[in-house]
Protein backbone atom coordinates (compact mmCIF):
# COMPACT_ATOMS: atom_id res chain seq x y z
CA UNK A 1 0.00 0.00 0.00
CA UNK A 2 0.64 3.07 -0.93
CA UNK A 3 0.37 6.16 0.73
CA UNK A 4 0.81 10.15 -1.03
CA UNK A 5 0.88 13.59 0.44
CA UNK A 6 -0.45 16.14 -1.99
CA UNK A 7 0.28 19.82 -1.86
CA UNK A 8 -0.12 22.98 -4.08
CA UNK A 9 2.15 25.97 -4.14
CA UNK A 10 2.26 29.17 -6.82
CA UNK A 11 2.85 32.31 -6.70
CA UNK A 12 5.24 33.67 -3.93
CA UNK A 13 4.01 30.21 -1.64
CA UNK A 14 7.31 28.72 -1.18
CA UNK A 15 9.03 31.90 -0.37
CA UNK A 16 6.79 32.50 2.18
CA UNK A 17 5.68 29.10 3.87
CA UNK A 18 6.00 26.14 1.31
CA UNK A 19 9.75 25.82 2.65
CA UNK A 20 8.97 25.76 5.92
CA UNK A 21 6.48 22.66 4.78
CA UNK A 22 8.42 20.68 2.68
CA UNK A 23 11.28 21.20 5.16
CA UNK A 24 9.48 19.79 7.93
CA UNK A 25 7.90 16.96 6.08
CA UNK A 26 11.52 15.99 5.03
CA UNK A 27 12.69 16.07 8.63
CA UNK A 28 9.88 14.44 10.27
CA UNK A 29 7.22 11.51 7.59
CA UNK A 30 8.46 8.15 7.15
CA UNK A 31 10.40 7.14 4.76
CA UNK A 32 7.85 5.05 2.91
CA UNK A 33 5.75 8.01 2.51
CA UNK A 34 5.72 10.16 -0.99
CA UNK A 35 5.52 13.61 -1.26
CA UNK A 36 3.97 15.30 -4.71
CA UNK A 37 3.79 19.24 -4.91
CA UNK A 38 2.07 20.33 -7.44
CA UNK A 39 3.49 23.69 -8.81
CA UNK A 40 3.66 26.76 -11.35
CA UNK A 41 8.18 25.89 -11.31
CA UNK A 42 10.27 23.20 -10.26
CA UNK A 43 11.26 23.56 -6.72
CA UNK A 44 14.05 22.73 -4.65
CA UNK A 45 12.63 20.00 -2.73
CA UNK A 46 15.37 18.02 0.08
CA UNK A 47 12.55 15.24 -0.47
CA UNK A 48 9.53 14.80 -3.07
CA UNK A 49 8.96 15.57 -6.63
CA UNK A 50 6.71 18.91 -8.27
CA UNK A 51 4.65 18.30 -10.97
CA UNK A 52 3.48 21.68 -12.99
CA UNK A 53 -0.11 22.47 -12.77
CA UNK A 54 0.40 24.41 -16.21
CA UNK A 55 0.35 21.01 -17.56
CA UNK A 56 -2.89 19.20 -16.42
CA UNK A 57 -5.58 19.68 -18.72
CA UNK A 58 -8.03 22.15 -17.77
CA UNK A 59 -6.17 24.36 -16.08
CA UNK A 60 -5.03 26.96 -18.96
CA UNK A 61 -8.44 26.89 -20.63
CA UNK A 62 -9.98 28.06 -17.00
CA UNK A 63 -7.79 30.65 -17.05
CA UNK A 64 -8.15 32.04 -20.57
CA UNK A 65 -12.17 31.63 -19.78
CA UNK A 66 -12.34 33.14 -16.68
CA UNK A 67 -8.94 34.88 -15.44
CA UNK A 68 -10.43 38.38 -16.10
CA UNK A 69 -13.52 38.07 -15.07
CA UNK A 70 -14.06 40.27 -12.43
CA UNK A 71 -16.92 38.23 -10.95
CA UNK A 72 -15.30 35.31 -11.23
CA UNK A 73 -12.58 36.47 -9.44
CA UNK A 74 -14.82 37.49 -6.53
CA UNK A 75 -14.91 41.40 -7.21
CA UNK A 76 -18.86 41.06 -8.33
CA UNK A 77 -20.35 38.84 -6.41
CA UNK A 78 -24.11 38.02 -5.82
CA UNK A 79 -25.69 40.40 -3.17
CA UNK A 80 -26.13 37.73 -0.35
CA UNK A 81 -22.28 37.60 -0.46
CA UNK A 82 -19.77 38.86 2.64
CA UNK A 83 -17.48 41.68 1.14
CA UNK A 84 -14.20 43.18 2.45
CA UNK A 85 -13.71 46.93 2.86
CA UNK A 86 -12.81 46.73 -0.79
CA UNK A 87 -15.43 44.70 -2.15
CA UNK A 88 -14.35 41.62 -2.84
CA UNK A 89 -15.85 37.91 -1.40
CA UNK A 90 -13.22 35.58 -1.39
CA UNK A 91 -16.28 33.07 -1.36
CA UNK A 92 -16.68 33.88 -4.80
CA UNK A 93 -13.24 33.63 -6.43
CA UNK A 94 -13.12 30.73 -8.09
CA UNK A 95 -9.86 31.27 -10.16
CA UNK A 96 -8.39 31.57 -7.18
CA UNK A 97 -9.59 28.29 -5.88
CA UNK A 98 -9.14 26.33 -9.19
CA UNK A 99 -6.25 25.10 -9.06
CA UNK A 100 -6.81 23.32 -5.37
CA UNK A 101 -9.71 21.14 -7.47
CA UNK A 102 -7.31 20.20 -10.16
CA UNK A 103 -3.99 19.81 -8.30
CA UNK A 104 -5.22 16.10 -6.51
CA UNK A 105 -6.08 14.36 -10.08
CA UNK A 106 -2.71 15.56 -11.24
CA UNK A 107 -0.87 14.10 -8.48
CA UNK A 108 -2.78 10.66 -8.60
CA UNK A 109 -0.59 9.11 -11.46
CA UNK A 110 0.51 5.15 -10.65
CA UNK A 111 -1.80 4.93 -7.35
CA UNK A 112 -4.08 1.70 -7.29
CA UNK A 113 -7.32 1.28 -5.53
CA UNK A 114 -6.27 0.87 -1.87
CA UNK A 115 -3.48 3.25 -1.37
CA UNK A 116 -3.83 6.46 0.23
CA UNK A 117 -3.92 10.01 -1.14
CA UNK A 118 -3.58 12.56 1.67
CA UNK A 119 -4.00 16.28 1.03
CA UNK A 120 -2.02 19.03 3.04
CA UNK A 121 -2.40 23.10 2.52
CA UNK A 122 1.23 24.39 2.11
CA UNK A 123 0.39 26.68 5.16
CA UNK A 124 0.90 23.64 7.26
CA UNK A 125 3.83 22.57 9.31
CA UNK A 126 4.84 19.06 10.67
CA UNK A 127 6.69 19.82 14.28
CA UNK A 128 7.81 16.15 15.23
CA UNK A 129 8.32 12.60 13.74
CA UNK A 130 5.24 11.04 12.40
CA UNK A 131 4.87 7.30 13.59
CA UNK A 132 4.58 4.88 10.43
CA UNK A 133 1.05 4.34 10.47
CA UNK A 134 -0.74 7.91 11.40
CA UNK A 135 -2.49 8.54 8.35
CA UNK A 136 -4.40 4.83 8.44
CA UNK A 137 -4.91 5.11 12.33
CA UNK A 138 -6.75 8.82 11.02
CA UNK A 139 -8.54 6.88 8.54
CA UNK A 140 -9.31 4.19 11.04
CA UNK A 141 -10.70 1.96 8.42
CA UNK A 142 -13.23 4.19 6.40
CA UNK A 143 -12.54 5.74 3.42
CA UNK A 144 -12.25 9.49 4.21
CA UNK A 145 -11.12 11.71 6.99
CA UNK A 146 -11.46 15.01 7.37
CA UNK A 147 -12.52 18.09 9.59
CA UNK A 148 -16.19 18.53 8.90
CA UNK A 149 -17.86 21.39 10.32
CA UNK A 150 -21.67 22.08 11.46
CA UNK A 151 -23.79 24.36 9.45
CA UNK A 152 -20.72 25.67 6.95
CA UNK A 153 -18.28 23.98 4.54
CA UNK A 154 -15.34 21.28 5.47
CA UNK A 155 -11.76 22.71 6.44
CA UNK A 156 -10.09 21.05 3.34
CA UNK A 157 -6.37 22.22 4.34
CA UNK A 158 -6.37 18.29 4.98
CA UNK A 159 -8.16 15.19 4.14
CA UNK A 160 -7.09 11.79 3.43
CA UNK A 161 -9.01 9.33 1.25
CA UNK A 162 -8.21 5.77 0.35
CA UNK A 163 -8.32 5.32 -3.13
CA UNK A 164 -11.40 3.33 -4.86
CA UNK A 165 -13.67 4.21 -7.31
CA UNK A 166 -16.44 6.04 -5.19
CA UNK A 167 -13.03 8.66 -3.88
CA UNK A 168 -11.89 8.71 -7.37
CA UNK A 169 -15.19 10.36 -8.28
CA UNK A 170 -15.03 12.22 -5.63
CA UNK A 171 -11.92 14.10 -6.75
CA UNK A 172 -12.81 13.75 -10.43
CA UNK A 173 -15.99 15.93 -10.20
CA UNK A 174 -14.18 18.31 -7.54
CA UNK A 175 -11.99 18.99 -10.23
CA UNK A 176 -15.04 19.07 -12.94
CA UNK A 177 -16.54 21.23 -11.26
CA UNK A 178 -14.02 24.06 -12.82
CA UNK A 179 -13.05 22.16 -15.84
CA UNK A 180 -16.93 22.47 -16.70
CA UNK A 181 -17.62 25.64 -15.36
CA UNK A 182 -20.43 23.68 -13.27
CA UNK A 183 -18.67 25.38 -10.05
CA UNK A 184 -20.75 28.60 -11.01
CA UNK A 185 -24.19 26.60 -10.14
CA UNK A 186 -23.37 25.62 -6.87
CA UNK A 187 -24.33 28.21 -4.16
CA UNK A 188 -20.44 29.25 -3.53
CA UNK A 189 -17.67 29.04 -5.38
CA UNK A 190 -14.51 28.35 -3.68
CA UNK A 191 -12.79 25.06 -3.06
CA UNK A 192 -13.78 23.57 0.16
CA UNK A 193 -17.87 24.08 -0.91
CA UNK A 194 -17.11 22.03 -4.10
CA UNK A 195 -14.96 19.38 -2.34
CA UNK A 196 -17.92 18.95 0.12
CA UNK A 197 -20.31 18.99 -3.10
CA UNK A 198 -18.46 16.43 -4.91
CA UNK A 199 -17.83 14.15 -1.25
CA UNK A 200 -22.13 14.79 -1.15
CA UNK A 201 -22.33 12.98 -4.85
CA UNK A 202 -21.13 9.40 -3.08
CA UNK A 203 -23.07 9.08 0.26
CA UNK A 204 -22.09 5.43 0.05
CA UNK A 205 -18.51 6.34 1.79
CA UNK A 206 -17.90 5.89 4.84
CA UNK A 207 -16.56 9.06 6.58
CA UNK A 208 -14.60 10.31 9.87
CA UNK A 209 -14.76 13.79 10.77
CA UNK A 210 -11.85 14.42 12.79
CA UNK A 211 -13.53 17.62 14.27
CA UNK A 212 -15.14 15.79 17.04
CA UNK A 213 -15.71 19.47 19.10
CA UNK A 214 -18.14 20.34 16.63
CA UNK A 215 -16.91 23.73 15.95
CA UNK A 216 -17.14 25.98 13.34
CA UNK A 217 -13.93 27.79 12.81
CA UNK A 218 -10.23 27.59 13.18
CA UNK A 219 -10.83 23.67 14.11
CA UNK A 220 -7.42 22.42 13.38
CA UNK A 221 -5.89 22.73 17.07
CA UNK A 222 -9.06 21.43 18.34
CA UNK A 223 -8.29 18.23 16.78
CA UNK A 224 -5.74 16.26 18.93
CA UNK A 225 -5.25 13.55 16.34
CA UNK A 226 -4.06 16.19 13.92
CA UNK A 227 -2.86 18.84 16.31
CA UNK A 228 -0.29 16.92 18.15
CA UNK A 229 1.92 16.19 14.89
CA UNK A 230 1.30 19.22 12.51
CA UNK A 231 0.32 23.19 12.78
CA UNK A 232 -1.84 24.94 10.20
CA UNK A 233 -0.79 28.42 9.80
CA UNK A 234 -4.13 29.18 8.44
CA UNK A 235 -5.18 32.58 7.02
CA UNK A 236 -3.16 35.26 8.91
CA UNK A 237 -0.63 32.67 10.42
CA UNK A 238 0.62 32.30 7.26
CA UNK A 239 3.88 34.15 7.84
CA UNK A 240 4.19 33.19 11.31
Amino acid sequence: MKVRVCSLMWGTAWERYGRRFAGSFADFWPAGVELVVVADRDLPLRRGRTIRLQWFQGYQEFLLRWGTDSAARGMKPPERAKRDANGYAWRFDAVKWMPQALAPVAALSGMQDGDIFVWFDADTETKKPVPAGWIEDLLAGTDVACLQRPGTHSEIGFYAMRLGPETRAVLRIFADLYINDSVFKLREWHSAFAWDHALATQPQLKVRNLNSTGAKGHVWPLSPLLADYTLHHKGKRKDQ
